[in-house]
C-alpha cells in the first residue's frame, strides 16, 4: 500500500487507483518496462552490488512469483503517460499482470 499512497500523493489524483484487480493474496512476477537495466538498481556498471547478484535480482524478479500482492485495489501503468506529475517525478520500472490478464501497479 506504501507504493499506491506514494504514486496517489505525487500525482495528485486519488482517482487514478481503481477497484477490481484480481490480485489479493498472490505472488507474481514484475513485468518490466522500458529498460531497467539503465536503471541504478539493475546496472551492473553502476551498482554497488556484485553483477552476478544484480542479475540474479532481476532475473528472480521477472521470472518468478516473488512480490506479493494483498489488494484489490491499483492503477492502470498507462497513468504514467498521461499524469505530468507522474511522468515528471517517477519512472515506472515494471508492473504486474493479475489473474483476469490485467496490467496494475
Amino acid at each position: 500500500l506504501g507504493f499506491q499512497a506514494m504514486t496517489v500523493y505525487i500525482a495528485g489524483d486519488h482517482s487514478i487507483i481503481h477497484d477490481g484487480y484480481n490480485s489479493e493474496d498472490i505472488a507474481l512476477p514484475i513485468r518490466f518496462s522500458g529498460d531497467p537495466q539503465q536503471t541504478v538498481m539493475f546496472n551492473v556498471n553502476a551498482s554497488k552490488m556484485d553483477a552476478s547478484y544484480v542479475r540474479s535480482v532481476y532475473r528472480k524478479l521477472s521470472d518468478e512469483n516473488v512480490t506479493m500482492n494483498f489488494h484489490h485495489a491499483g492503477f492502470d501503468p498507462s497513468v504514467w503517460q498521461t499524469n505530468q506529475y507522474l511522468r515528471g517525478n517517477m519512472t515506472l520500472l515494471g508492473f504486474s499482470t493479475d489473474l483476469n490478464n490485467a496490467e496494475f501497479g
